[in-house]
């Protein structure tokens, strides 16, 4: 299971209601839709979503079933 954040503290309204927790299933997806890199994220736990600048705005991280890293 994986949590997406945004620096902002945005929600993403079709994960888990709203709690930004989301499965393997649903991974290309939303790695596709907020461009992150789901290999990183499958190889390292986390991965980092930046904007044009380089700048961190959020991230993905891999939770236990009841969403804790």
């Amino acid at each position: 299971m994986y949590r997406i954040w945004f620096k902002d503290g945005s929600s993403v309204a079709q994960t888990a209601g709203g709690y930004n927790l989301f499965d393997k299933d649903e991974l290309p997806q939303l790695a596709d839709q907020f461009d992150f890199d789901a290999t990183e994220l499958l190889q390292n736990g986390e991965t980092t979503m930046l904007d044009d600048q380089g700048e961190t705005i959020g991230g993905v991280v891999t939770v236990d079933s009841q969403g804790a890293e």
